[in-house]
């Protein structure tokens, strides 16, 4: 029988989804302030990992497996020559590596037309100015597929 009795407890509004079952997301965000924001938006939604850069981002894709590569273009230097936004050199790298099986979302204050269409050519799934609509932010990432981790996007490609 399910009703009421003197030993019923509250129960909780929304049932906590198992960190199991949330995407994993890296995020390529030097900026320590947008990405605690984002963090308290996307609380409960996916399991976030942050890097300052695209040499620890490129530390963390060997070790790790995430589901999406979530990417700031004005980063620090690494891979970009002169006059190239570190974002855009960094996801040029990160195709050529593993491919197009690791979904990019690439979230940047400095996008242009011509940037955009960059960006869609080197495959990226999503394209958000900063700061991120938040329900568009949590639909593209709830349409995500998984990747299976690293396994799925591989690491073929000359490195």
């Amino acid at each position: 029988m399910f009703g009421r009795s003197s030993h019923s407890r509250a129960v909780p509004a929304t049932v906590p989804v198992p960190s199991h079952t949330l995407h994993r997301v890296l995020m390529v965000e030097d900026d320590v302030d947008f990405a605690a924001d984002m963090r308290a938006i996307l609380n409960g939604t996916v399991l976030l990992s942050r890097v300052n850069g695209s040499a620890e981002a490129a530390a963390e894709l060997l070790r790790g497996s995430f589901d999406l590569l979530w990417l700031d273009l004005d980063l620090p230097p690494l891979f970009a020559e002169s006059g190239t936004l570190e974002g855009l050199a960094f996801l040029g790298h990160v195709r050529r590596r593993y491919g197009r099986g690791l979904p990019v979302l690439v979230v940047s204050g400095r996008l242009t037309p011509n940037l955009t269409a960059r960006l869609k050519r080197l495959g990226a799934i999503g394209i958000l100015p900063k700061p991120p609509d938040p329900a568009r932010l949590r639909a593209l990432l709830s349409s995500l597929p998984r990747t299976g981790g690293a396994s799925a996007y591989g690491s073929s490609g000359t490195g």
